[in-house]
């Protein structure tokens, strides 16, 4: 939808596109409960830190919810009506789901644009109007945590 708004253009690359659909995806994961909002702002700084964009506005995207809805009802994947999100539990954690109708995800990209034109600050969590549950603190896996790749870990394909 993203690249479809930008007429698939130069003006986002596909690569930049999938950097802002991962931060949007986990803060509308995060926004419906099912993942932390920090685990959210964790991916959001990260990849603002490599300069990639992550979120509407750094990623030129100026179209409202619907209409990003609309390019993504032609996706392939569209099957009666819904679109099967990738969406996240934490990072690390993605998973496919169809339970969201796209009028939900329009809904959370126009909350997406408003937010950015009240002037959120960029690292600020969602809103927490936004937020239906959350995880407590002990229930999230720290960065050093054993259920984490070491970072010093190469990433590399499975062996054979």
């Amino acid at each position: 939808a993203l690249e479809a708004e930008t007429g698939y253009s130069d003006r986002l690359l596909h690569g930049e596109a999938v950097a802002a659909g991962m931060v949007l995806a986990h803060q509308f994961s995060a926004a419906n409960g099912l993942c932390p909002a920090a685990d959210a702002a964790r991916v959001r700084d990260h990849l603002a830190s490599v300069g990639l964009p992550h979120s509407l506005a750094s990623a030129g995207i100026n179209g409202g919810g619907a209409q990003l809805a609309a390019h993504m009802a032609h996706d392939k994947k569209v099957r009666g009506g819904r679109l099967p999100l990738i969406l996240s539990r934490g990072i690390g954690q993605s998973f496919v789901t169809d339970a969201y109708d796209l009028d939900a995800v329009a809904a959370f990209l126009d909350e997406q644009r408003s937010v950015r034109k009240r002037g959120r600050r960029a690292n600020a969590p969602p809103p927490p109007c936004a937020i239906t549950a959350q995880a407590s603190p002990s229930s999230v896996a720290s960065p050093s945590s054993s259920s984490r790749v070491p970072a010093s870990r190469p990433a590399t394909s499975p062996s054979r």
